[in-house]
């Protein structure tokens, strides 16, 4: 892999298949939401016959309530039927379960018991016998309507159901996928980030080494063995790879700056920071803080712009569009610095204060670079500078 070749194709390789997998993740979105639209709408219309049905209870009692008009209800009762089974035989369409479609025909079955049951209360009331028109609303009727919600409700609760399990395995693959492509574009960054820097450091000259009882020993890849201060290796990095990709799922699909302030404390949590910042470059001639975590109001008021030609990581970072870091030491910790990079040039930097020398692991790095080029999308509405999280 030391040749340019070989890396080349790696990083097109890499390109394609995170393409290959957003697209996925997109289309598998669209499906989410129309499973949601389905199961509003099914819910909608089983609300909509339940009202019904409780208007026919109504119409039917009013039918030997004194004072009332056969004319006016027994129209009223027929309008609610007719909307009733129109109604009914839509729900049984939309049904996609047969547990479901079976339920939605027995409520209809019984709607149209209902209406044979009106056909003959009427006759009973033009010939003036209540007490038969009574007992039947009475006994028959709401058992009738009775029937009828039971039906409903389950063809609701069924369908419901089997809309969740629908969409709740759509979300495990969608989160699968942006794992998957989160996970390749850490481990390419990881593979081919260390390799370029060390190509660099071979191609430079470098001065003869005085004579001394170890140059017998094998040269050491500084890169692979970089130290911290009390000379121990740097720890190997402890990475939620899932969390991460969760957060740039969410960080892609914001709308607004609103929710910015959540996803920086989720970034500095995944990259094991005391404290973020998200400085916004002001016509590339500073930077400002736009957004902060983890720090005080006094320290956020303490803020200085930052000029994009000052000698600081930051700055540095914003210049070259390349992640930039300064190690710790026993006092400070060190600080990390991403880019943010867009289609028309560098819009801002994310800068972490690191914590237990993450800014010496490839791997943290790689993460800041992922995070800072999802916030790219969303900074032409952060808030103003300076506003804590």
């Amino acid at each position: 892999m030391k040749h340019r070749t070989v890396r080349v194709v790696l990083a097109v390789v890499v390109v394609l298949a995170s393409l290959g997998a957003a697209y996925h993740v997109y289309r598998t979105a669209q499906q989410i939401g129309r499973i949601h639209a389905a199961a509003q709408a099914f819910d909608q219309a089983t609300q909509k016959i339940l009202e019904e049905t409780a208007t026919l209870k109504a119409a039917l009692r009013a039918y030997v309530a004194p004072g009332q008009g056969l004319s006016f209800w027994s129209e009223r009762v027929g309008q609610t039927l007719a909307a009733l089974d129109a109604d009914l035989t839509d729900l049984r369409t939309a049904a996609t379960l047969p547990e479901t479609r079976t339920a939605a025909e027995s409520a209809r079955a019984a709607a149209r018991q209902l209406a044979d049951m009106d056909v003959r209360i009427r006759k009973g009331l033009r010939i003036g016998d209540t007490m038969l028109a009574a007992d039947s609303i009475f006994s028959e009727g709401e058992q009738g309507t009775a029937n009828l919600v039971r039906q409903v409700e389950d063809a609701r609760a069924r369908q419901l159901a089997e809309y969740n399990n629908e969409a709740s395995a759509l979300e495990r693959r969608e989160a699968l996928l942006a794992s998957s492509a989160v996970l390749l574009l850490m481990l390419s960054v990881i593979a081919l980030v260390p390799i370029e820097h060390a190509a660099r450091a071979d191609a430079a000259p470098q001065p003869p080494a005085p004579a001394s009882p170890d140059d017998s020993a094998a040269p050491r890849d500084t890169m692979s063995e970089l130290r911290i201060a009390d000379g121990s290796p740097a720890p190997a990095p402890d990475i939620d790879v899932e969390a991460a990709a969760r957060l740039c799922g969410e960080i892609a699909r914001l709308d607004s700056p609103a929710g910015l302030p959540m996803v920086l404390e989720r970034a500095a949590m995944l990259l094991d920071a005391s404290g973020v910042v998200l400085w916004a470059a002001s016509g590339g001639v500073e930077l400002t803080a736009a957004l902060t975590h983890g720090y005080s109001q006094q320290a956020i008021a303490r803020m200085p712009t930052i000029a994009c030609d000052a000698n600081n990581v930051t700055a540095v970072a914003f210049r070259t569009g390349q992640v930039q870091f300064a190690s710790g030491d026993m006092v400070t910790h060190g600080a990390l610095a991403a880019p943010l990079g867009a289609s028309g040039g560098t819009v801002g930097v994310l800068t972490a204060e690191m914590r237990n020398n993450g800014e010496l692991q490839p791997a943290r790095r790689a993460l800041a670079a992922i995070i800072a080029s999802q916030l790219a999308t969303v900074l032409g509405g952060a808030p103003s500078p300076g506003t804590p999280s």
